[in-house]
């Protein structure tokens, strides 16, 4: 869909192929650059995706979970800085963080940056603030949500300390 439309792209459906054992959770993509970004929640992994002339091809594979997790894995929301310049992917399993990848903006690829604990178990979701200074992180098997400021030198949440709790968080959306 076009952004700020309902209005479809073309007549035809889009498919992008990924591992069958992937699970493709997520979306997101660049409101700016022709690149699409998909969370694989079994795969622990985030595909990059190239928009460019209509056509959708998968560009580059990274993990999102340290490799220290082995196979207790569990991606689930993906979400992209308003600048288009960090892009983060919340962990479940062991990792229970957030990872940070830097993003080139000519090429989409993605660098990691690095990963944080969500600051509880189960981080289901996450939501950047509108200021961009903020993240708030709903971890839904401890029951609270835990606020990160953004460094804005490398885009790494730091935690601050505060913490709520609220009973199984699974979305964060800023009104």
């Amino acid at each position: 869909f076009h952004a700020g439309s309902a209005k479809p792209v073309g007549e035809k459906p889009i498919i992008v192929k990924s591992d069958p054992a992937a699970g493709p959770r997520h979306i997101i993509f660049s409101p700016t650059r022709p690149f699409g970004y998909v969370i694989e929640e079994m795969s622990g992994k985030v595909a990059v995706i190239s928009t460019k002339n209509g056509k959708f091809e998968q560009i580059q594979t990274i993990v999102s979970h340290p490799a220290s997790d082995g196979n207790d894995i569990g991606s689930s929301a993906i979400k992209l800085s308003a600048d288009g310049k960090w892009l983060y992917a919340s962990n479940r399993g062991s990792s229970n963080s957030i990872t940070t990848y830097s993003v080139d903006g000519a090429t989409g690829k993605l660098t990691l940056k690095g990963t944080v604990k969500s600051g509880g178990k189960g981080p289901r979701d996450f939501s950047i603030d509108p200021s961009g200074k903020f993240i708030v992180a709903g971890n839904g098997e401890s029951d609270n949500l835990t606020l990160f400021k953004i460094n804005k030198s490398n885009g790494l949440p730091e935690p601050t300390g505060k913490q709520e709790t609220v009973e199984s968080p699974v979305c964060i959306v800023f009104l």
